[in-house]
């Protein structure tokens, strides 16, 4: 898997993990949503899953009341990905392995990544998010201790 990478994931991760607050695949099927992977810094094993939203208008509220509130966001960041407005949204954000990415997500028949700018950005919210989840809790929806376990 190379950085940067969007990607779909495989129907077994979700099936294995069974946590109701991840942003799974559906449409019977179906590839959606887009994840955005990033290297896990502690373990090499693990890649973190960032879901891509379309849905701008419901995530930009947030962002600006959280940016209004504490002045900054490490929870969404809304940028572009293949010319169109989204949102990445790091608060959803999940680990795995590399064997539950199902393949990249391409157009045209070429794979998409994200700039280099962007990503770095994402990877040091993420950190932040996970590192204040360690500690407090409540930064990730998902129950991220479990999901590591089920890795195992």
């Amino acid at each position: 898997m190379k950085l940067g990478a969007v990607v779909h994931i495989k129907d077994s991760f979700f099936d294995l993990v069974e946590d109701t607050t991840l942003m799974s695949n559906y449409e019977n099927g179906g590839y959606r949503p887009h994840f955005l992977c990033i290297k896990d810094a502690d373990d090499t094993s693990l890649i973190w899953a960032i879901p891509i939203s379309s849905r701008v208008g419901k995530y930009q509220p947030i962002l600006q009341k959280k940016l209004a509130r504490f002045g900054r966001c490490d929870t969404i960041v809304i940028d572009e990905l293949c010319g169109k407005d989204c949102a990445y949204l790091i608060q959803n954000a999940f680990p795995l392995k590399e064997e539950y990415i199902d393949h990249a997500h391409t157009v045209g028949g070429i794979e998409v990544f994200i700039g280099t700018t962007l990503q770095k950005e994402i990877e040091t919210k993420l950190r932040r998010c996970i590192s204040i989840n360690r500690r407090t809790g409540g930064m990730l929806f998902a129950n991220i201790t479990r999901i590591k376990e089920k890795l195992k």
